[in-house]
């Protein structure tokens, strides 16, 4: 597991146990952090710019969908849980990529 990945997933826990969050990611506060324990320190800048890359990236999605776009291609994703977090059509097509390309 990537650090950086780590890192946002903590930014998108802190951001969703908000008590105004912008959203909220279950999947996020699972993977970094429990009942019982504080969620890994993060500092609150980080924390503010991956909320509002992520609520841009969010509406950006869900206007796409309303335009008729049926496939989703995440670079990069790591941890992302858009695809389970978003109330996306069931005909989407969402795929993952990692953002590394092999020669051959």
């Amino acid at each position: 597991m990537g650090s950086t990945a780590v890192s946002v997933a903590v930014c998108r826990a802190a951001e969703s146990i908000r008590p105004d969050p912008w959203f909220v990611d279950p999947l996020a506060v699972h993977l970094v952090g429990s009942s019982d324990d504080p969620l890994p320190p993060v500092r609150p800048g980080l924390v503010a710019w991956i909320a509002a890359r992520t609520r841009f990236l969010d509406r950006v999605t869900m206007e796409a969908m309303e335009d008729g776009f049926r496939q989703i291609v995440i670079v990069a994703a790591g941890l992302d849980a858009r695809a389970f977090r978003l109330p996306l059509p069931a005909d989407v097509a969402l795929s993952k990529s990692t953002g590394v390309t092999s020669s051959r």
